[in-house]
């Protein structure tokens, strides 16, 4: 069983600044009471936590990082760093190693999955990162947009949006199998891409879909304790039971045929068991 949390954001996480002409929102959240990032410091059994940034899925990692800085110090946070590392062997160097075990929480940025892929990727650090959430009920990790989408062991790395739900519009990687049974998808609302994961779970039906919203997260505890935080919604798509996929046997580009794929649409403040896979209750 898994000891440590998950908390796996869909994308733009609310930083406590307010953008001028910003529609309203009536789900818009207060930042420092009930946003994500201060969900996150509420789940780590210290007032003054060691944060580590992970931004190599990033190619603007400096203005990525000091977003984070800035945002967390706006909640009283001083123990923030930032980890580039390039390369497997970057990732692997006893300094990133060393804060790694002496940090509390782990963040992955947004930018592109599949650098994330290509530098941790059966790499001593991500070892390390797994062994500490087997063994750690105080350690957190964390990822948001690109950060996110890694949580998986299949990962989508790009593809189709809401055009088409055809077999073969994704184009699929390998995640960091934090959460094995579950496929991440992000900007879930806002980019469309719904078709991509119906396709996805089509592809894969015995793991659960999770498409989320922006400033949307799950905060994933024992390995399957699901609650939905945030200001938008989180669907999820379960293709286990149903009594027609025709993926197997149709050939790439044509049309899906999917019957009874199981639907949910969660706003904040619900519980969803992933071993049952089903609501379980509202807090």
């Amino acid at each position: 069983m898994i000891r440590g949390k998950l908390l796996i954001i869909g994308g733009n996480v609310d930083k406590g600044t307010i953008e001028s002409g910003e529609p309203l929102n009536l789900n818009k959240l207060n930042f420092f009471e009930e946003g994500i990032l201060k969900r996150m410091l509420n789940e780590l059994n210290t007032s003054d936590p060691r944060i580590e940034i992970v931004t190599s899925a990033s190619l603007i990692p400096d203005d990525i990082g000091e977003e984070y800085i800035k945002a967390f110090k706006r909640l009283n946070q001083k123990k923030i760093g930032l980890l580039h590392p390039l390369s497997q062997s970057e990732a692997d160097s006893q300094e990133i190693i060393d804060r790694l075990k002496n940090s509390d929480a782990i963040m992955f940025t947004g930018g592109d999955q599949c650098r994330l892929e290509e530098v941790f990727s059966g790499s001593t650090f991500l070892e390390i990162l797994k062994d500490r959430l087997m063994k750690d009920d105080n350690f957190l990790v964390s990822g948001t947009s690109a950060g996110a989408m890694v949580f998986g062991k299949e990962m989508i790395c790009g593809g189709q949006t809401n055009e088409k739900i055809i077999k073969g519009g994704i184009i699929w990687g390998k995640g960091f199998a934090l959460a094995a049974g579950i496929i991440i998808d992000t900007h879930f609302v806002k980019r469309q891409r719904f078709s991509r994961l119906i396709e996805a779970v089509a592809t894969f039906p015995k793991l659960i879909g999770i498409g989320l919203g922006e400033d949307t997260a799950v905060l994933i505890k024992n390995g399957i304790e699901l609650e939905t935080i945030g200001s938008g919604l989180v669907v999820i798509m379960d293709a286990r039971e149903t009594t027609e996929n025709s993926f197997k046997y149709i050939q790439p580009g044509e049309n899906i045929c999917l019957e009874k794929i199981i639907l949910s649409i969660l706003p904040k403040e619900r519980a969803y068991n992933l071993d049952q896979r089903q609501l379980v209750k509202t807090y």
